[in-house]
C-alpha cells in the first residue's frame, strides 16, 4: 500500500492513505482520530490528488505547525449501496490520513509531480530515439547514374525506382551498360554515439538516478568503487527514514491502540519495538571479499595496540549486527569512512575506476 502511496505522489504531485476505523462514539470524519476511542482498523485505501478538492495548511509562520496540512476536502463519490445516499465532498481531519507529496513551494498547495521535474528530458529522449530509427532507416541507399535520366518520364522514373529498391539488397545483381554506374552511399553517424551519452547523462541528472542504474544494472549488486550507485542508494535509505517510518510508525501505534486488534489495546511506549529496513544493496563476491581482508587487518591492528579486546571484536564482527558468520557483509551497519576506505583500496590494487 505504501508503494502506491509514493506512485501515487511522483504521477500525481501527492499520494494518499486513508485510514478507515471503527470508533467507540459518534464521530465524523472532520474530527480528530482520537486513539483512546479507536477499536479496529477495518482497512486503508491509497489515492492521488486527484479526488482531493482542497486543502487547508497552517499559514501562520509562528506557529510550530507552519506549512503542514490541518485538512483536506475529499471528493468521496461514493453511492450507498443499501440505500439512496450519495457522499459527495467531505471535510476530512489531518490525522485519518497519511499524506506524501514530493515538493511544494511556499504558498502552493498542488505541488509538483516527478514526471514534471524530467518532462523536458523525456521528450528529448523521445525525439532523439525517433531520429536515430529515421537515420538507421535511410542509413544506406542507392544513386543510379545514367545519360537516359534526363530523357526519361517521371512515371517511369518511378517505376524504375520502386523495381531497384525492391530488387536491389545486400547480394542483388545489377545488369546495366558501360555509361551506367549504379553506387550505394551511407549516411555518416559520426559522433551520434556521444549525443546519445549526452542524454542519458541529462535523464540521469534529472531523475537523480545512475546511469548504470537506468540502464538495468542488476538491482541491489555493487562492483568495485560505485560512488554513485552508493549515493542513490543512501537517498532511498535517508528516504526511508525521513518519510517512510514516520508514516509506519504512526500506523502501528493507531494498531497497537486499537482494543480489537491485536489481542487488546497496548501503550506503545510500554513496548520495545522498532521498523527494521532490509538492506538495500550488497557487493559482488570479490569486493565483499575485500571487505572482509581490510576488517581483519583493522581488527588485528586494534587487538595488537590494545585498542579493543578479542571478546569486543568478536562482538562488532559477529553479534547482532555487521558481518554474519558465514563471511557476508552488512553494507548498512558500514560506516562513510569504512565503505571509502574499502573503496579506495579496491581501487589501488585493481586499478582504474
Amino acid at each position: 500500500m505504501q508503494s502506491t502511496l509514493y506512485r501515487y505522489s511522483r504521477l500525481y504531485r501527492a499520494g494518499y492513505i486513508a485510514i478507515s476505523t471503527t470508533e467507540s462514539w459518534n464521530y465524523g470524519l472532520e474530527d480528530p482520530l482520537n486513539p483512546d476511542r479507536l477499536l479496529r482498523i477495518p482497512f486503508i485505501t491509497a489515492f492521488s490528488s486527484k479526488k482531493v478538492n482542497e486543502t487547508k495548511f497552517d499559514d501562520d509562520v509562528f506557529s510550530p505547525t507552519y506549512g503542514q496540512a490541518l485538512s483536506y476536502q475529499i471528493n468521496n463519490g461514493t453511492a450507498d449501496v443499501q440505500g439512496s445516499n450519495y457522499y459527495g465532498v467531505q471535510q476530512v481531519d489531518k490525522s485519518r490520513l497519511l499524506r506524501q507529496q514530493e515538493l511544494r513551494f511556499e504558498d502552493e498547495t498542488e505541488g509538483i509531480s516527478l514526471l514534471e521535474t524530467i518532462y523536458d528530458i523525456l521528450m528529448t529522449m523521445d525525439t532523439g530515439l525517433y531520429s536515430v530509427g529515421e537515420i538507421l532507416y535511410d542509413y544506406v541507399f542507392k544513386v543510379f547514374k545514367s545519360p537516359s535520366v534526363d530523357d526519361t518520364s517521371p512515371d517511369k522514373l518511378l517505376q524504375v525506382g520502386a523495381a531497384a529498391s525492391s530488387k536491389f539488397r545486400t547480394e542483388s545483381t545489377a545488369l546495366i551498360s558501360d555509361k551506367d554506374e549504379l553506387t550505394k552511399e551511407s549516411t555518416n553517424v559520426g559522433g551520434i554515439d556521444s549525443l546519445l551519452d549526452f542524454l542519458w547523462e541529462y535523464l540521469s541528472g534529472a531523475a537523480r538516478m545512475p546511469k548504470s542504474v537506468l540502464k538495468g544494472q542488476e538491482a541491489g549488486t555493487l562492483t568495485g568503487a560505485q560512488y554513485d550507485v552508493m549515493n542513490y542508494y543512501s537517498r532511498i535509505a535517508s528516504d526511508q527514514e525521513n518519510k517512510m517510518r514516520p508514516q509506519l510508525e504512526y500506523l502501528l501505534k493507531l494498531l497497537m491502540r486499537a482494543s480489537d486488534e491485536c489481542g487488546g489495546s497496548l501503550d506503545p511506549d510500554t513496548v520495545n519495538w522498532s521498523i527494521e529496513f532490509n538492506p538495500l544493496w550488497s557487493v559482488d563476491s570479490q569486493t565483499d571479499s575485500q571487505i572482509r581482508l581490510a576488517n581483519a587487518q583493522a581488527d588485528q591492528i586494534y587487538i595488537q595496540n590494545g585498542v579493543q579486546g578479542p571478546e569486543e571484536v568478536r562482538e562488532a564482527r559477529f553479534g547482532s549486527s555487521g558481518m554474519d558468520p558465514d563471511g557476508s557483509v552488512d553494507m548498512d551497519s558500514m560506516s562513510d569512512d569504512e565503505r571509502r576506505a574499502v573503496v579506495e583500496a579496491y581501487r589501488k590494487e585493481h586499478g582504474g575506476d
